[in-house]
Order: C-alpha cells, then structure tokens, then sequence
C-alpha cells in the first residue's frame, strides 16, 4: 500500500516536524482527510494567522515520542476522545478548501492573506 492509500483510510496521521519551522507533511495529511497529530515543539503551522489549529489537529511535544502508544490508547479509546476526533474530521473538510490546488483554494487564501496585510500597512501609515 502506498503512503496516500493509507492516509485515506486513516483517522489520525502523525506529523512530525520537518528541517524548518513549518513542514509539508501537514497540509499534505490535510488533503487526505486525516487529523494530524503534530509533533514539534516549534512548528508554525501554514495560515496560522486564520486557521485555529488547534480545534484541526493534535499537539504532541518531541519529548513525549516514547509514550506515544500509550497517548494514544489513553486519549482515543474512550466515547469522548473519539467524539473529538470526529469533531476535528468534520473541521478537517472546511479547512482542506484552503489547500487545495483545484478548488482554487490556496489562490483565495493567498488574496485573503494579502488583503489584509495590505489593511494592517495602511493603518500603520494612517497612525501619526
């Protein structure tokens, strides 16, 4: 099986981070409809200025890596743990509109992005 069949299929798929503040991993788990587990203790996800990501995705710290089987069982195997992660898959739909390259998507983003940095320069020049 390849990597992208088993993301589909997937409920959780765990990010790690990569060689930069921000890895491609994330948005690419995104697509596929999995909630990303992110383990970093600097990740700066993409369009965190308009994405919580927090409600999205699962934050692990790298220190924890040797526990992750136990997180995990302890986190999602009760009713409410996978209430959550039903709760962030259907988030997961919304945001995957952002990045995705056919829907026009990271276009749109890219404009919203500018726009209101463009908003946020004309108010600094505005003020004395």
């Amino acid at each position: 099986q390849d990597w992208s069949e088993l993301a589909y299929r997937s409920k959780i798929c765990i990010c790690p981070d990569g060689d930069s503040p921000n890895t491609g991993r994330l948005i690419e788990v995104v697509m596929h409809g999995c909630v990303p587990l992110i383990i970093s203790n600097r990740l700066q996800p993409p369009y965190h200025e308009y994405i919580d990501w927090f409600r999205v995705a699962f934050f692990m710290r790298e220190d924890l890596i040797p526990q992750l089987p136990r997180i995990l069982e302890k986190r999602f195997a009760t009713p409410r743990g996978q209430r959550v992660l039903a709760e962030k898959q259907q988030l997961l739909q919304q945001l995957s509109h952002f990045a995705d390259y056919n829907r026009n998507g990271v276009s749109s983003t890219l404009t919203l992005a500018l726009r209101e940095r463009a908003l946020r320069l004309r108010e600094l020049d505005a003020d004395p």
